[in-house]
């Protein structure tokens, strides 16, 4: 019973593997605690087992397993800066805006148009100086 407990198996896998029907073997469990504290024995092992190659990593500098064992074991918290999800909305904006311009000047070019005539935003885009408003 350790050794399926060991595998995390669920009472009701366990009773299968036994060849009993999960009523039949909880009915035996509630009759016998040792088998339902062998399956818990066998659990804990593996738990153990499995926390003490966490800590191992983690101490070795792996960082997936350092971040991990602080949060579940240290009770660290990442929190995002909400300057942060300004900025990073900012630059989408941006990105977004200078995808838009650059696809005008494309589009504008395209159909020959003298840079006199140019619209403004996309002479100043494209650093390109306005002879006319001199």
């Amino acid at each position: 019973m350790e050794h399926f407990g060991s595998l995390g198996l669920s009472i009701e896998n366990i009773a299968y593997k036994c060849c009993l029907g999960v009523d039949t073997f909880k009915e035996f469990c509630k009759q016998d605690p040792l088998i339902s504290i062998s399956i818990q024995r066998g659990l804990s092992h593996t738990i153990e087992a499995i926390g003490d190659k966490m800590i191992g990593l983690a101490k070795s500098g792996h960082m997936n397993a350092m971040v991990f064992v602080l949060k579940t074991k240290g009770n660290w918290q990442e929190k995002q800066d909400s300057k942060t999800e300004i900025t990073i909305s900012n630059v989408t904006t941006n990105t977004t805006n200078k995808v838009q311009l650059l696809m005008r000047t494309q589009d504008i070019i395209a159909k020959g148009v003298p840079t006199s005539e140019w619209p403004k935003d996309l002479l100043e885009f494209n650093n390109i100086k306005d002879d006319s408003s001199e």
